[in-house]
């Protein structure tokens, strides 16, 4: 699906080259700027009993793909070296829906702060839901991130932050004490085409009932971000490999170092430019028999890492405003799933880009952990061929217990 969906993209919808950067990537990605969603619980339990109280649980149509509808960051324009002036910086940001079409496409290296209350002690507005992640753990030699844990903390720390990040928090009402370094990127639209032309295509194939063709046109939309993200780690599977071949792999010498086409790790350069000597982590293992496994650093042309990075971080953004608009309307918050919102109230829906569709209707849960969670309630059917609407509801009971054995609901309440 990602691969073939980067092949219909370039072939068909980019419209000029865009020269990436290795060292933006690295910027991105060592700053912990690629967060690629939100998925937590807020409270634990709902039961609603004898009332007619009810989670409603929405989803957002394509919120990966609808983050393209803005411009997104192309080749890098202009790179400034800080401390900047602060009260400049943010006037350079609208915060109204229309300016997100216009404000300037950045990355930035800033100092912010979130609060939790006012001066007075009383809770921030939208304090239950923070709007910025801060993303832990380290990366390893050969580019793998382990010990991740995301939180959504108040608060004052430094960090890289994109444009959509900046538009909410402020939004939210934090602050931003001090800019020390900022890239600018030249905005392009060609995704925009490219996900309204599918999502048009989708929703023709929903109406008409080709489930296959639906299928495809989804893979389609919602694979193409973490393409500019691909990893350079690739594993290869050897079987009964030479004793040159593995000595190679542990960079023991050989009778042949030539960097040439015939050795395993060959790298051809860049155009106008020598080859490369072959790279290997280091990571080989025997799987079983003479199988072996290899991992090499290869090349990706199109990593684009920071496109990836704000894509992602305009997905988020819509979410946690959703999340401010059912708190705004006297609702609770009570869990979020990346692209999905439970809530106590029901938000707008529709069928464009970007917007939310009624999922169910719950009248009891029990949230344990992200990716942990049993409900009860109503699932809505959708038709597809009128307005969405909360009214043609089939009863469900849902389990997601990624990485946990299925339970019944007494275990479930004494965990």
């Amino acid at each position: 699906g990602a691969a073939c969906s980067l092949d219909l993209f370039r072939r068909a919808y980019l419209s000029k080259d865009i020269r990436t950067d290795q060292e933006i990537n690295s910027i991105v990605e060592a700053g912990n700027a690629y967060v690629a969603s939100r998925v937590e619980p807020f409270r634990l339990r709902f039961d609603a009993g004898d009332t007619d109280q009810r989670i409603y649980r929405h989803d957002i149509n394509s919120s990966f793909p609808a983050s393209t509808l803005r411009p997104m960051p192309a080749e890098l324009e202009l790179e400034e070296q800080g401390p900047l002036d602060v009260e400049q910086f943010k006037k350079r940001f609208g915060l109204k829906e229309k300016d997100r079409k216009t404000n300037p496409i950045i990355l930035a290296y800033l100092s912010i702060s979130v609060p939790a209350t006012n001066k007075n002690g009383e809770p921030w507005p939208h304090s239950f839901v923070p709007p910025l992640p801060v993303r832990t753990g380290h990366h390893l030699n050969n580019g793998e991130f382990v010990g991740e844990n995301i939180f959504f903390p108040t608060g004052s720390w430094r960090g890289f932050f994109l444009t959509p990040d900046i538009e909410l928090l402020l939004q939210y009402g934090g602050d931003i004490t001090a800019v020390h370094r900022t890239w600018t990127f030249e905005p392009f639209t060609d995704l925009k085409t490219y996900s309204n032309d599918l999502f048009k295509l989708r929703l023709e194939a929903q109406r008409r009932g080709f489930k296959a063709r639906e299928l495809a046109i989804k893979l389609w939309l919602n694979s193409l971000y973490g393409k500019w993200a691909e990893k350079t780690i690739k594993q290869e599977f050897r079987l009964d490999p030479a004793a040159d071949e593995i000595k190679k792999w542990r960079g023991e010498k050989t009778t042949d170092e030539t960097n040439s086409p015939a050795n395993p790790f060959y790298i051809p350069g860049e155009e106008g430019e020598p080859e490369r000597l072959p790279v290997t982590t280091g990571g080989i293992s025997l799987k079983f028999g003479n199988l072996w496994t290899l991992e090499k650093q290869v090349r990706i042309p199109h990593r684009h890492v920071v496109l990836s990075a704000y894509q992602t971080s305009d997905a988020r953004a819509r979410l946690t405003r959703y999340l401010w608009d059912a708190i705004d309307k006297g609702g609770d918050v009570y869990y979020t799933d990346t692209d999905s919102c439970d809530v106590t109230v029901q938000l707008p829906i529709g069928r464009q880009l970007g917007e939310l569709k009624p999922e169910a209707v719950v009248r009891k849960a029990n949230y344990v952990q992200p990716k942990l969670y049993r409900l009860e309630g109503w699932e809505v059917k959708d038709d597809r061929n009128g307005p969405p609407n909360w009214k043609n509801l089939k009863e469900f009971t849902k389990r997601k217990h990624k990485g946990f054995r299925d339970v019944d609901q007494n275990e479930f309440d004494e965990e």
